[in-house]
């Protein structure tokens, strides 16, 4: 979905994206696999390996990206910001935070904390920032006016509200790896030392849960009362 928007909002070729849909496919397969043989027992250069081929397939995903946001065409929706979001989430989520959490001893150090939690929360949001600027696109080319069909507003509360919850998520993580698992204090002294930085995550879920509705509202006011579809 994402390469094949990429060639709806800018001048980037149809053969461009496919290759580069091969490519991050590609690598992302081969890095899951060395993951998956590294804890039966095979050789360790599996797990050096695949934390070379996991953050370089992200970044080649982030170049496609930037280049196709680079060139963009005449299409005025928003959903080039939505595929901007969703790659920063995935470079962060399954760039960084999967590259360190499969190395050495570093899995037994993160289960059961927040930190594990937040990779794969990272990876659920970018897919819905996706999603959002599917429909998006979508909205603009069947109501067949060049325009915005929701405003900047949703995009910044979505976006900046959970980048920042996802953020505080992965603090609380190394807090408790640190506090848990190395000074051993007691869950309930750690629980009540996080609730400010709870409290925190809550107001910026609040601040999501607002955008999604401006979103949804913006989206129903402007939404396609007749389908002329624009190329």
């Amino acid at each position: 979905i994402l390469f094949w928007l990429m060639t709806r909002w800018s001048h980037v070729r149809e053969v461009w994206a496919r290759d580069g849909v091969y490519i991050v496919a590609s690598l992302t397969a081969v890095s899951g696999l060395l993951i998956s043989f590294t804890p039966l027992g095979f050789h360790p250069w599996m797990g050096f390996m695949s934390a070379l081929l996991i953050p370089i397939s992200y970044m080649i995903l982030a170049g496609h990206s930037y280049r196709a946001l680079k060139d963009r065409n005449h299409n005025q929706s928003l959903s080039p910001h939505w595929i901007a979001v969703a790659v920063l989430f995935w470079l962060a989520g399954g760039g960084f935070l999967g590259t360190v959490s499969t190395q050495g001893q570093l899995p037994n150090w993160i289960q059961g904390t927040q930190l594990l939690q937040t990779q794969h929360d990272w990876m659920l949001w970018g897919l819905l920032a996706i999603i959002l600027g599917l429909v998006n696109y979508q909205a603009t080319a069947l109501r067949g006016e060049n325009r915005r069909v929701t405003g900047y507003m949703p995009l910044w509360l979505i976006a900046f509200g959970s980048g920042f919850a996802l953020m505080i998520q992965a603090s609380i993580g190394v807090i408790e790896i640190y506090l848990l698992k190395i000074l051993h204090f007691a869950q309930t002294h750690l629980d009540v030392l996080i609730v400010p930085l709870q409290i925190i995550r809550i107001v910026c879920l609040l601040a999501v849960a607002v955008g999604i509705g401006i979103y949804a509202l913006g989206f129903w006011v402007r939404r396609p009362k007749r389908i002329t579809v624009i190329h």
